[in-house]
């Protein structure tokens, strides 16, 4: 077993209780091989001393959907576990769109590009928290594409590398990259994890949709489609990776889809109303739209007319999250599950108004207040109710983005920088 710090330094430095889950000179994360307890960095594949694979990374494509398999109903929310920690930034920036979830790390940005990445077992302070070179505006929520953390800015894809921004020396990473774009972003980053990753761009209202696919080279250009011009009305595209297709929503509530590995078109249709100012989700094999009048509709990636799943709402709509059997919106104080299998829709009704995407996962839901407060919800086939809510954090002013989790923990995030890491029982 190899006593020196994985992470990589001008001078080696050794150390002396791997067991705390962090190394004890520098404070970087780490995770131990289960079969020679060699400690390894936290986003390493293979140990670097017998060569076994280490757990799966769980890359999250938005908003923490990979991590822990399941909500396992003692969260403790309910009960005086005290949190882990709690972390308040310094920074005056707003938090841009979702955080993000490798393995035990939390990744997230602010609107001028700093990247802050987090880990329950160093403690509260961020274990990285450094603006991106070049990037003074972030116009879209992020993605993580493998080891790689994809931003968009203005007319620029900017692609870091989380393992080079971890290094005790970061700067020799190789993978990091700008790609210049044709026009200005106007869509978030969408990505499947692993090889795909999607944005669009629009230039004298026309769209563009650029795919591109992780290499042994490095990210590259698949290839580029306009599905045509954009009314000034909805200039904004949604998109999502189903499988090995491409999903577009425009504004509007037109419908596009294409196959990734030839850039082919499969289908065009239309919802009777304009999108719902929340994201377009993807999972295994279908993807889920809202309209502006509240109603939802199950896509088929390969084509073919949307399917209605729901009636429209009379409240509007602020956020969307699903599994493969239910999806929860959130509509102000109103939460709306819809299981996709019955058909049965259900409404809870919770004190505080919620705008941030639910973590949907098996028979749990997790939302997040606006004044931090998180809930935990049952999804049964005869019940959908709050089985406990504890208050995480305490926002400066009203706003909390998505809850994420890992394997081990919950990161709950206030729209300011407020940062919230709770214990999940085993």
């Amino acid at each position: 077993m190899s006593s020196e710090c994985p992470y990589l330094a001008r001078e080696e430095h050794p150390l002396a209780d791997p067991s705390q889950g962090r190394c004890s000179e520098c404070g970087r994360p780490l995770v131990s091989c289960a079969h020679c307890r060699t400690p390894n960095r936290v986003l390493a594949r293979y140990c670097r001393h017998c060569g076994s694979a280490l757990q799966s990374l769980g890359w999250s494509t938005r908003g923490g959907q990979s991590g822990a398999p399941a909500l396992r109903a003692n969260l403790a929310l309910d009960s005086d576990l005290p949190a882990v920690w709690v972390y308040q930034s310094s920074q005056s920036q707003p938090v841009a769109g979702s955080p993000l979830v490798a393995s035990e790390l939390m990744v997230r940005l602010d609107r001028q590009g700093r990247v802050e990445i987090f880990a329950a077992s160093t403690g509260s302070a961020p274990i990285h928290s450094k603006p991106l070179p070049g990037v003074s505006e972030v116009v879209a929520s992020p993605a993580l594409l493998d080891e790689l953390l994809l931003v968009a800015a203005e007319d620029r894809l900017y692609a870091a590398d989380l393992v080079d921004l971890l290094e005790v020396s970061p700067g020799s990473g190789s993978r990091k990259r700008v790609i210049e774009l044709q026009g200005n972003v106007c869509s978030h980053v969408a990505s499947d994890g692993r090889r795909y990753a999607a944005l669009a761009t629009s230039s004298d209202d026309s769209a563009w949709l650029h795919v591109f696919e992780l290499t042994r080279q490095g990210l590259q250009l698949l290839w580029k489609r306009s599905p045509g011009r954009l009314n000034p009305e909805h200039a904004f595209l949604a998109l999502a990776i189903v499988g090995d297709h491409l999903v577009a929503a425009e504004g509007g509530g037109s419908l596009f889809s294409y196959h990734i590995p030839d850039g082919r078109a499969r289908g065009e249709a239309r919802l009777p109303t304009p999108l719902a100012p929340c994201p377009l989700l993807g999972r295994t094999d279908f993807a889920l739209v809202a309209a502006s009048d509240g109603a939802l509709y199950r896509l088929d990636p390969a084509g073919g007319p949307p399917l209605a799943i729901c009636e429209p709402s009379p409240q509007p709509l602020f956020a969307l999250g699903a599994s493969q059997e239910d999806v929860v919106s959130c509509h102000g104080r109103t939460l709306r599950r819809v299981n996709l299998h019955s058909g049965r829709v259900s409404h809870q009704q919770i004190p505080q108004h919620c705008t941030s995407e639910p973590l949907v996962v098996g028979n749990r839901a997790l939302v997040a207040a606006a004044d931090g407060t998180v809930y935990l919800l049952e999804l049964s086939p005869d019940h959908f109710q709050v089985l406990a809510s504890r208050k995480v954090l305490s926002p400066p002013e009203p706003g909390v983005v998505s809850p994420v989790l890992t394997r081990a923990h919950l990161f709950v995030s206030d729209a300011w920088g407020g940062v919230a890491a709770l214990p999940l029982q085993v």
